[in-house]
């Protein structure tokens, strides 16, 4: 409740008595905010009266740190922590395509055979070699090559040997053909266009790097070669080379060479224990 002071203000304030009036206010139990009614002559005196500001109470110790603290952890908590690195997702890899089956037929050479190349009487245009291998140790990768020798046996230059490095040879007469899936090799011979200072064509088939991983021809299930009629895909004759003895490194198929006028067909099948290098230098070829 409220205490309504009456006070005869003459002259000067007595401030002696509003501070008995504000103690005698608290020992009543009377002291409520904004309860007390000032006279407006003392009012004037004193000028304008504001209630004390409530104490600002320190907050508790170490209350904010501690906060910071929670705040940080929970941050480094939601925060996405990087990701180990990857590695680039591969594509799936189709499966390599096989060489393609030979026709069947024709006369089965002998090592050493010799036979013209015509058919039905008939000189052929248009020859394909066919080779095809089966390996036992996967280590063995066989190559077909193809020599064009002049008169001396040898190259006229490095250009007259036919590989997959270097697949057509310079009269445009000779064409190499490989197969993904390692199985296999085609030689195409247009036989018309052959070059007339090219008298023999060897036909070789080599592992690589053979004497570097001391591989041989012993690794080797089966070698097969047809000749085909490449005209009518009509087998001619064929030459199976499977029986290869321990340490042969390269194969000479067959040859193909010009007799009176003709083109015929030499069934070799006989090895060599050299690396490429040494191989294709026997026929003039250097390889670096």
């Amino acid at each position: 409740m409220g205490l309504d002071i009456e006070m005869k203000v003459s002259g000067t304030v007595d401030r002696n008595n509003i501070q008995s009036i504000r103690q005698s206010q608290r020992i009543n139990g009377a002291s409520q905010r904004g309860s007390i009614a000032i006279p407006q002559t003392v009012r004037g005196a004193l000028g304008e009266v504001k209630p004390a500001p409530r104490p600002v109470q320190p907050p508790p110790p170490h209350t904010v740190h501690n906060s910071q603290y929670q705040q940080t952890q929970q941050h480094y908590q939601q925060a996405p922590q990087p990701r180990a690195p990857q590695p680039p997702v591969q594509p799936a890899q189709p499966p390599k395509k096989p060489a393609p089956p030979l026709p069947a037929g024709g006369q089965e050479l002998r090592r050493g055979q010799k036979i013209p190349l015509s058919a039905n009487g008939q000189p052929l245009r248009r020859l394909r070699i066919g080779l095809r291998w089966k390996v036992r140790d996967p280590r063995c990768e066989l190559d077909a090559s193809s020599f064009l020798l002049g008169q001396n046996n040898l190259v006229p230059s490095d250009a007259w040997f036919v590989f997959y490095g270097q697949d057509t040879s310079p009269d445009r007469s000779i064409h190499y053909r490989g197969y993904e899936g390692g199985d296999g090799s085609d030689i195409d011979i247009d036989l018309s266009m052959i070059d007339q200072q090219i008298q023999r064509i060897t036909i070789a088939v080599t592992i690589y790097e053979a004497v570097a991983q001391r591989l041989d021809f012993s690794m080797v299930d089966s070698v097969k070669a047809v000749l085909i009629d490449a005209s009518r895909n009509a087998a001619i004759a064929s030459l199976d080379l499977t029986d290869c003895s321990a340490g042969v490194t390269a194969l000479v198929v067959g040859e193909i060479y010009r007799h009176n006028g003709e083109w015929k067909f030499n069934s070799v099948g006989s090895g060599m224990s050299r690396d490429l290098a040494d191989f294709c230098k026997v026929y003039g070829v250097e390889i670096d």
